[in-house]
């Protein structure tokens, strides 16, 4: 799952006397998503850099960084930012996921593993966690261990984007692509404005995949 892969975050903010800030964080967020979904990393990061001068402690707008500078190759300061976001919000699982992600590209994969095990023992109706020790196997390719994590996570959270988007992947992985798109359009509707998934879907489609009929 490369960065961007789920989307970065919005910015919702309330209202009040300082509208104009607020104004000002959503277009530099605005400005700095689109320039990230067009891979221009470089200027993308002067914009998120722009809205964490605002609003510092926001946890979304660390994330985004964070997605920014992994992008960049710049894997320290990704894994400083997605920690710090994690530390301001428990609750970003996308974050938690790009450390996941992070670490088992970087070669810390054992490591990976030991916190996800972690986070399934300390948190067993946490689907997240079992989404991303899915994940996990099926980068290992234990592809049979890999279905049976993700779907244990889609039995917790039927609405879990990481275990849709993951196990849409697998099922592509074997040859499934048609069970693959259906994963990915019901991972749009909980999330929509994926840009990278969106692109995927309609490849897919346009390659002629059709979404599984009831005798397949």
């Amino acid at each position: 799952m490369r960065p961007g892969w789920m989307g970065l975050l919005g910015i919702f903010l309330a209202g009040g006397c300082a509208l104009q800030r607020q104004d000002e964080i959503r277009s530099y967020t605005q400005d700095g998503v689109y320039l990230f979904q067009m891979g221009a990393y470089p200027e993308a990061k002067q914009y998120f850099v722009k809205a964490l001068a605002k609003d510092p402690e926001n946890p979304q707008l660390l994330y985004n960084k964070a997605q920014v500078e992994e992008a960049l190759g710049n894997i320290t300061e990704a894994e400083r930012l997605y920690t710090v976001a994690l530390e301001k919000d428990p609750g970003l699982n996308q974050a938690r996921h790009a450390l996941v992600v992070l670490w088992n590209r970087s070669g810390r994969r054992e490591y990976a593993q030991t916190q996800v095990e972690t986070w399934m023992k300390s948190h067993p109706h946490f689907a997240q966690a079992f989404a991303d020790d899915g994940y996990l196997w099926l980068q290992a390719g234990d592809v049979a261990r890999a279905q049976a994590r993700l779907q244990q996570a889609l039995a917790i959270n039927p609405s879990d984007l990481v275990a849709m988007i993951e196990l849409g992947s697998l099922f592509e992985s074997l040859n499934r692509p048609d069970r693959a798109l259906a994963l990915y359009e019901r991972a749009m509707e909980v999330r929509p404005k994926q840009v990278a998934l969106q692109t995927k879907i309609d490849q897919m489609k346009k390659a002629g995949v059709h979404l599984p009929t009831p005798d397949r």
